[in-house]
């Protein structure tokens, strides 16, 4: 900022001219000052309003950040030396910063383990997902229990003498020996399924920790209408035979 000083000779009227700069160019500001004093030269002296800063808290935002909502500005004046009278040309314009004092929402991650206890007819419960396939292809997933039992031929249910009607599964076979009884909990359905059948694909998968269960269908068409599903529940009601 260029602040002029005036200096009046003799009794007289002057004009001090303001000059201070700005994001977009120069502006003016003059300020008529009169001599009183005939036999006196006057000085007329330029001073600068510095600018405060406010704080403004505010509770809907996230505790500690904090936004300059208004930047701060400089003002100036002017004094006369004869009089000490202070006129201010431009006022200051305050700092305003707003803090932040919402305290953030304490989140509780859930312990995911691989077997948890459910209910007292429940043996072990397990997550993961469900994938389908089809009798007629491929020869489903095509290993000792499913050739002995030779089943999706003549449908994809199995009469078990404890649980009645249930759904035939592909499982691990080094977890979920053949005869294993399972509820499915799925996010659309549940049932129960007897593992007669196992395939690699599930194997692999639970020597990496997860678990994988395969669903049986007479057709690989009815199997891709079923597709996959996640975020499945596993109750194993009994092991293998």
């Amino acid at each position: 900022m260029n602040l002029y000083l005036v200096k009046l000779i003799s009794k007289g009227i002057g004009i001090l001219f303001v000059t201070f700069a700005s994001f977009f160019g120069y502006e003016e500001s003059s300020y008529v000052v009169s001599n009183t004093n005939k036999n006196k030269s006057l000085d007329v002296i330029t001073e600068i309003v510095p600018y405060e800063t406010e704080t403004k808290y505010n509770d809907q935002v996230e505790k500690g950040k904090e936004t300059v909502i208004t930047e701060g500005e400089n003002g100036y004046a002017v004094v006369n030396s004869e009089t000490n009278e202070k006129k201010v040309i431009k006022p200051a314009v305050n700092k305003v910063i707003e803090i932040g004092t919402k305290e953030k929402p304490v989140v509780t991650i859930p312990v995911v383990t691989n077997s948890v206890n459910v209910s007292a007819d429940t043996i072990e419960s397990f997550q993961g997902k469900i994938t389908a396939y089809g009798g007629d292809c491929c020869g489903g997933s095509g290993n000792v229990a499913y050739v002995k039992h030779n089943l999706l031929t003549q449908g994809y249910y199995y009469q078990d003498k404890t649980y009645g009607n249930v759904r035939i599964l592909s499982a691990a076979p080094q977890k979920f020996t053949p005869g294993t009884v399972m509820e499915v909990i799925t996010p659309d359905e549940t049932f129960y399924g007897i593992v007669l059948d196992w395939g690699g694909s599930m194997k692999n998968a639970w020597n990496r920790g997860e678990v994988w269960i395969d669903l049986a269908f007479s057709t690989q068409k009815e199997a891709m209408q079923y597709g996959t599903k996640y975020n499945v529940t596993f109750n194993v009601k009994r092991y293998g035979w």
